[in-house]
């Protein structure tokens, strides 16, 4: 990777970077600023001039975006352009916040400014939250859930199945203490089983170390005075050390319980050799249901979750991008909203398989950084179009959004072909993958969206104070441009990815 300094000369432009950034930053602070005001103290209103200040500043970042993208130096374009995509995307997301601000204030007559003269031809606002909406969302997600192709799931039966065998230990041998077994299971026992070993030898040794640490305690300490002095101590030590190293907190934990248990029952000095015994038992149900309970996820399977991702995510993004495109004859928001469930749990699965893979023999640093990136790149394509679906609203004119059609068969092809050459453990074809297809299409949407804001910026030269239909459509159009620019990138490097999985045979 080269440095802005190196780019100098190949860069005509690179020297502009960093204060257009640094000006576009500071842009960003004062929307923010004024909009908190605005929050703070209703009856003043918004003031609009640092909104309608990054309106103009996209200008710049326009011209420094066409310049990185005539740059033919690979190192060059993946140093600047990341820098450049996330800034206007940033600037397009706060002009769009204070669009929503200025929409709700209206409504409620908290803004100051007068109706506009053609309300219909503004975005229509979002569906108010109705009764009930948090319960129906959490039970689409437990439905969603509730089969075995679900790492959630199978990690929920996971836990449940060693508790139970836990449980019917205690009560056939009756232990002493023996809900330790269980509590020492759920907290070891992982989704992953390089985890849960770990948390295991934590637990195991830290438990020893403080059985013996509370034996000293109460040997050396008879006095009620002293042992609240040291409960005091050690719960400090304990919630202090145990989120930074879980093995040091229990070295705590153990003792302040032992000691707490002993001042309500002086003299049971079996109590630390209680905990050894059935958190000894408890890690090794938890190692056993680990390593028993859908022990191992190869390459193999990992690479089989990557694909399944990736057509989740294309489905996804499809459905958004559709409805994005043609608003008057899109799928239904619950076809939308059960892709977004599907590719939520897709992505979920991947990143599960490639954590307990880490478990797994090392491997080269090569084949894990091929792997991850594929597995990120899946991720954040996700949150993209989940960014995407979350932000674009339904015009009421329900007019096609500028040039997006293109973009959308073109991203489509693109993962279509990525998913298929992971599950067929080939290399992607660059003539399917489509990658200066998918650049152009994106391109066209970024200039539609700089012809917008161009228009947005004479309005503002002979108005600005009045928000009008354009600024929405200018803001909107920025968002969805910004947002394509970052899936352009990703469906880069899954493409490379999945060549480099390819040529190396780590999905073979």
């Amino acid at each position: 990777m080269v440095t802005l300094g190196e780019m100098a000369s190949r860069l005509p432009d690179s020297g502009e970077i960093i204060p257009l950034t640094a000006r576009s930053l500071d842009g960003v602070a004062a929307a923010l600023v004024a909009m908190a005001d605005a929050i703070q103290h209703p009856d003043a209103g918004l003031d609009w001039r640092p909104v309608d200040a990054l309106e103009t500043q996209m200008a710049g970042l326009d011209e420094l975006m066409s310049s990185v993208r005539r740059v033919q130096l690979y190192d060059a374009v993946a140093t600047v352009r990341p820098m450049v995509e996330v800034q206007r995307h940033l600037v397009t997301t706060t002009t769009r916040l204070a669009s929503e601000w200025r929409r709700t204030g209206e409504k409620l007559g908290i803004d100051g400014s007068e109706s506009p003269a053609d309300p219909g031809s503004r975005l229509s606002p979002k569906e108010a939250a109705r009764p009930g909406d948090g319960i129906r969302r959490a039970y689409r997600i437990l439905v969603s859930n509730l089969t075995l192709e679900s790492a959630v799931l199978r990690h929920a039966l996971r836990v449940g199945g060693a508790c139970a065998v836990g449980e019917a230990l205690v009560l056939a041998v009756h232990l002493t203490k023996g809900y330790w077994v269980l509590i020492t299971i759920a907290v070891v026992l992982r989704p992953y089983a390089a985890i849960t070993l770990q948390r295991t030898v934590l637990r195991l040794a830290g438990t020893m170390l403080g059985a013996a640490l509370a034996a000293a305690i109460l040997i050396a300490v008879d006095q009620s005075v002293g042992l609240i002095l040291i409960v005091f101590v050690l719960t400090f030590l304990t919630f202090s050390l145990i989120s930074l190293n879980y093995g040091l907190g229990v070295v705590f934990l153990t003792p302040l319980i032992i000691v707490l248990i002993s001042i309500g029952q002086p003299g049971d000095w079996g109590v630390a050799g209680h905990r050894i015994l059935n958190t000894l038992i408890g890690g090794g149900l938890a190692l056993l249901g680990g390593y028993l309970l859908w022990p191992k996820v190869d390459r193999r399977q990992l690479v089989d979750e990557l694909a399944a991702a990736l057509e989740a995510d294309r489905l996804h993004l499809g459905a958004v991008l559709a409805r994005a495109a043609h608003p008057s004859d899109a799928s239904d928001p619950a076809a939308v909203r059960v892709a977004h469930e599907k590719a939520a749990l897709a992505v979920a699965n991947a990143q599960t398989a490639f954590q307990r893979l880490l478990g797994e023999p090392a491997r080269s640093r090569r084949q894990s950084e091929a792997l991850w990136s594929v597995t990120d790149a899946a991720r954040r394509t996700f949150l993209a179009a989940s960014s995407l679906e979350g932000h674009l609203g339904q015009r009421d004119d329900n007019s096609p959004r500028p040039r997006l059609e293109r973009a959308r068969r073109d991203a489509d092809r693109a993962l279509s072909e990525l998913s298929e050459a992971l599950r067929q453990r080939r290399a992607p074809d660059p003539s399917r993958v489509g990658t200066e297809d998918l650049a152009g299409a994106v391109a066209e949407v970024s200039g539609a969206a700089a012809d917008l804001r161009a228009g947005r910026r004479a309005e503002l030269a002979v108005d600005p104070t009045t928000l009008t239909p354009l600024a929405y459509r200018a803001r909107e159009t920025s968002l969805i441009a910004g947002v394509l620019e970052v899936l352009e990138v990703l469906i880069g490097e899954v493409n490379d990815g999945v060549a480099e999985l390819a040529a190396g045979s780590v999905a073979g």
